[in-house]
């Protein structure tokens, strides 16, 4: 009968040499000196591979770097930073928010500490605001995208009220909800009373031609730079918002209007930024403002040097060319920023945290976790994290910027879809197949910035169709009625009608039975829907459906 067969360390060597006599040899300086050699082979192996990989990445983007500036691409972060501005002709060197940025030398810590508890101050006032009360409010279906409800100042005041009491419909609250608007509107403009100090200081700088943050743009980490001004920019435009209702309904409509003249300017203060949190905070902003003048509208109150001044107001706004430069600058300033500093810091393992911070499913959604991505790339090859920001790079030129042409001030919804789904079948792979095709930092950056076109086309629209509205009224205020056509506003009351940024295209307009009109953008389908209105199961606007629409409510 056959031996089972069986390695010949148990055969032969062990037995002969003994279980200590082995490991004596095993542990000799014969096979020391090979384990040594090896290890010497290995580790010059893993130098070379090193070596090759960092060559290999650091060329590969250079080369693309070159083509692409070639090609009139701007890869200079200076050039997407504002220039300083003196104080004298610097809106936002108003104390207010001046002092936000006085840092201590080298650091972005607060040197003023009083000052800084000025600011938290006034953010932690609470005071009533139409979106506090807005989710309360019953749904109605909206007949203008961006006007959900019209102003009930007595409804809004209550919700205050009660909200600060902390008390669920008590007898006060009740004598509140049935009080006339106009009380309600001059108890909401005392419960406002602590912004004047603040209003006032800002109403006088807003005369000053620029307006430029002193942010600082050099931090070595893009994504630790403070913004501490956007909160207060937002806040103050609310405020701003909710005393033009209190100021229309009190029939004082002067003084409404130099609130919105000042919202507007507070608006246009973060036109320079080249970040996109500071352009999607200025989209709010001016969808804030156009509600009172859109009110203002449906009443008949604006005079028509007041609608001449809104109008041109409005009509400097070009947020197609904004967000295109925004969305150039981010891809240079912010990412590539984060890449340089990843590099020169790789110590500190901020890419470690920074991927770790992205759910799973944004990674693939197996599991593998972002923590171990992070790690991986953290002791891979620095040339790897060039590779990285070549396809970063090259998939946002490639697939995002063609959205917007800031030239015919055009947005493409077909290019954003053809983006969605490139982006959505490419960067959705698994963590192990971003990793080695070098694309968890697409993955995890790309497919957010895909949304940001459209918040831009709708707030573009907004201010055109506002503009339009504004030079109808004057129109009205003129004729006694609205026009057969928009061509009837041109020369007195527009130079130049806009275009729907979605096709290039006419805005449509047509009169109603009831003497008023219907203006509308075809909206992000592309498709006219006769003017439309697309609503969620909220009750809030579906923006990707139906038309981009301002009308008045039925009288």
């Amino acid at each position: 009968m056959n031996e089972p067969s069986t390695s010949i360390w148990k055969r032969q060597i062990i037995p002969e040499l003994g279980v200590f006599r082995f490991f004596r040899w095993l542990f000799s300086w014969r096979m020391i000196r090979r384990y040594l050699f090896c290890l010497a082979c290995l580790v010059t192996l893993l130098a070379l591979f090193y070596a090759e990989e960092n060559w290999r990445g650091r060329h590969a983007w250079e080369k693309y770097k070159r083509e692409a500036i070639a090609r009139g691409e701007q890869f200079n972060v200076s050039a997407f930073i504002p220039p300083t501005v003196p104080d004298d002709q610097n809106f936002a060197a108003t104390p207010f928010f001046a002092s936000l940025f006085d840092f201590k030398p080298g650091t972005q810590e607060a040197r003023d500490t009083n000052a800084t508890r000025r600011f938290a101050e006034f953010q932690s006032h609470h005071y009533p605001s139409p979106a506090a009360a807005e989710s309360k409010a019953p749904k109605a279906t909206p007949v203008n995208s961006w006007v959900r409800h019209q102003p009930n100042l007595p409804f809004w005041y209550s919700e205050f009220v009660q909200s600060t009491n902390k008390v669920s419909h008590s007898a006060s609250d009740l004598a509140l909800t049935n009080a006339s608007p106009q009380e309600a509107a001059r108890d909401i403009m005392t419960a406002l009373a602590f912004a004047n100090p603040v209003l006032d200081e800002i109403r006088t700088t807003s005369q000053r031609p620029a307006s430029r943050f002193n942010i600082r743009y050099e931090n070595d980490d893009p994504a630790a730079i403070l913004l501490p001004h956007l909160a207060g920019l937002k806040e103050i435009t609310v405020i701003l918002q909710t005393r033009a209702f209190a100021e229309l309904t009190l029939g004082q409509t002067n003084e409404a209007f130099d609130d919105l003249i000042l919202s507007l300017r507070m608006t246009d203060a973060l036109k320079d930024e080249p970040i996109i949190i500071s352009q999607l905070v200025r989209s709010a902003q001016l969808n804030i403002a156009i509600l009172p003048i859109y009110q203002g509208l449906v009443d008949h109150q604006w005079t028509e040097p007041q609608l001449r001044a809104l109008q041109e107001k409005l009509e400097h706004f070009d947020f197609c060319n904004d967000g295109q430069r925004a969305l150039q600058s981010e891809r240079v300033f912010f990412g590539g920023g984060i890449f340089e500093f990843l590099r020169h810091a790789p110590s500190n393992y901020k890419l470690l945290f920074f991927v770790s911070g992205a759910p799973d499913d944004q990674l693939g959604g197996n599991s593998i976790s972002g923590q171990a991505i992070g790690f991986g790339m953290a002791i891979a090859p620095k040339g790897w994290s060039y590779f990285e920001q070549l396809n970063y790079t090259r998939t946002y030129g490639d697939l995002l910027l063609p959205i917007i042409d800031s030239e015919n001030r055009r947005i493409n919804p077909a290019l954003c879809a053809k983006a969605d789904q490139q982006l959505g079948g490419e960067l959705k792979r698994s963590p192990r197949k971003l990793f080695f095709h070098h694309q968890v930092f697409s993955a995890l950056l790309l497919p957010a910035l895909a949304n940001i076109v459209q918040k831009t086309a709708r707030t573009q629209t907004a201010a055109d169709e506002t503009v339009l509205a504004c030079a109808l009224e004057r129109y009205r205020l003129a004729h006694g009625q609205f026009p057969e056509t928009l061509d009837a506003l041109m020369p007195q009351f527009i130079s130049q009608l806009p275009h729907d940024v979605i096709n290039g295209q006419s805005y449509h307009y047509r009169l109603t039975s009831d003497g008023q009109f219907v203006l509308y953008s075809v909206g992000w389908n592309e498709t006219d829907d006769g003017g439309t209105v697309a609503t969620t199961t909220t009750g809030s606007t579906d923006f990707k459906n139906g038309d981009w629409v301002w009308q008045y409510p039925t009288r």
